[in-house]
C-alpha cells in the first residue's frame, strides 16, 4: 500500500552521509523508498517475524551496521527452524530478504546497536518511483503512524483510502 514517499526534514542534510552507501549500491536517491536509523537499546529483542505488505515484494531491504557489539544476535532463514546467525560488523552492508523469517536481539547490558536500514525500488517496478508515487516533504514536528502495511501522517489518519 505505497501511495506516497515521505521525505524527512533532515533528508537533504543527511544525504551527504548516505551518498557513499547509495553510490556503492549504484542507487539514485529518488529510488529510496524508506530510510531510517534503527537503534536497539541494550537487552532488547525483536521476535521472529517476516515483513509483509505490498512494498515488501517490490523493494530491496539493505542493512548497514553502524554501531554494533558481539552480543547482538541476528538470525535469518526461510523458516523459523532454519534461521542462521549472521554477524554484521560495523560498516558491513547486506541485502536482507525481509520476506524470510528474521530475529534480532541486543543482549549487551550497556551498548546500543544501530543500523541504517533502507528500502529501494528497482527499475522493474517503475510504479514505485517518483513521479508516479508522489513525494511529501515533512516538516519538523510532523508525526507519522506506521501499521504493518503502510505509513501515513497522523493528521490524515482516518481520512484516506487506508482508513
Amino acid at each position: 500500500f505505497m501511495y506516497r514517499y515521505y521525505r524527512l526534514p533532515l533528508w537533504k542534510e543527511w544525504l551527504d552521509v548516505f551518498m557513499p552507501i547509495l553510490e556503492t549500491l549504484d542507487l539514485h536517491p529518488s529510488r529510496v523508498a524508506r530510510c531510517l536509523l534503527a537503534s536497539m537499546p541494550p537487552r532488547t529483542v525483536i521476535p521472529v517475524h517476516h515483513d509483509s505488505g505490498y512494498w515488501v515484494a517490490r523493494t530491496h531491504r539493505i542493512h548497514c551496521a553502524i554501531n554494533t557489539n558481539d552480543n547482538v544476535v541476528f538470525r535469518v532463514g526461510r523458516t523459523a527452524s532454519s534461521m542462521q546467525r549472521f554477524k554484521l560488523d560495523a560498516g558491513r552492508v547486506v541485502e536482507l530478504n525481509n520476506q524470510a523469517k528474521h530475529y534480532v536481539a541486543n543482549l549487551d547490558p550497556t551498548l546500543f546497536r544501530t543500523h541504517l536500514i533502507l528500502d529501494y525500488a528497482d527499475n522493474a517496478f517503475p510504479e514505485l518511483l517518483p513521479p508516479i508515487i508522489p513525494v511529501a516533504q515533512l516538516c519538523i514536528g510532523d508525526r507519522l503512524v506506521q501499521t504493518r502495511r503502510t505509513v501515513a501522517l497522523v493528521t490524515e489518519r482516518g481520512t484516506g483510502p487506508l482508513a
